[in-house]
């Protein structure tokens, strides 16, 4: 399985900023959206998987709720990269043999051109 140039180009071209680029290195953010454009491309049904961050809740915040209030910091590095760097595939909850083949081998396809996809 090889990859084209076109497929690489595409796949590049087609990086845009997520949605907070300030919170992210140049690397990161074309690193991930090349990664999800070039499996897309594959044919996996694949999307960022930004989530909710609990500390960030209004909750954790309001002493309604707190008989000892909390200490919450206002940022964790480790959230803000998992948020910036994961990746969201859909949940097969039956026999998917064929399917399951076809992302194996886009994965597998897309980690070998891996240097190339990075520019």
């Amino acid at each position: 399985m090889e990859i084209t140039r076109a497929e690489i180009s595409a796949a590049a071209a087609s990086a845009t900023p997520a949605d907070n680029p300030s919170t992210q290195t140049p690397l990161e953010l074309r690193g991930s959206e090349v990664l999800v454009k070039a499996l897309q491309a594959e044919g996996v049904r694949v999307a960022h998987a930004p989530y909710p961050e609990q500390h960030k809740f209004a909750l954790y915040r309001e002493a309604q709720w707190w008989h000892h209030a909390p200490q919450i910091v206002d940022h964790l590095p480790g959230c803000e990269q998992v948020n910036r760097t994961s990746i969201r595939l859909p949940l097969i909850t039956g026999a998917a043999d064929e399917l399951i083949a076809q992302y194996a081998a886009a994965f597998e396809k897309v980690w070998a051109h891996r240097e190339k996809l990075q520019g």
